[in-house]
């Protein structure tokens, strides 16, 4: 006598279904669009070297190295949603400032370790932060449409 198999999940979650409607979704976004997104991010590291150039420090160049380094290890581990993207580069962009933070702190008050750790921090977070504006901005663009 053969027994149902009654199975206690769902096989249509709500989080799969939102998956599978992601995956599904074309992206409208032409080369024009790629090329921008391109020059932003390749603006971005043009900005940090002629910053490390400039002053003759390097904490621009290496927060810029951290953001984009660690954002491309998670999405690479994690897979590549806007969402993650966003969240990602947001939190290295945090870690980055709490790093420079922390260091600034031990290091002696107003040497310029002290100046260079704290510029890191702030380059950090404000890579993070402009490492997701064009994920956002596409992101907004396709829940318009």
């Amino acid at each position: 006598m053969a027994v149902p198999r009654i199975d206690l999940v769902p096989q249509d979650l709500p989080s799969t279904a939102l998956a599978r409607a992601q995956a599904g979704q074309s992206s409208r976004m032409g080369s024009i669009g790629r090329a921008a997104i391109l020059g932003w991010y390749l603006a971005m590291g043009l900005a940090a070297w002629g910053d490390t150039l400039l002053t003759g420090k390097p904490a621009a160049l290496l927060a810029a190295i951290l953001v984009g380094g660690s954002t491309t290890a998670f999405l690479w581990a994690g897979g590549m949603h806007l969402e993650r993207i966003m969240l990602r580069s947001l939190l290295v962009g945090l870690i980055g400032l709490a790093a420079g933070v922390f260091a600034y702190v031990g290091a002696p008050p107003g040497s310029e370790a002290a100046a260079e750790f704290l510029c890191f921090g702030a380059m950090a977070m404000l890579f993070g932060v402009l490492a997701a504006f064009p994920p956002a901005l596409i992101a907004t663009a396709r829940h318009a449409a």
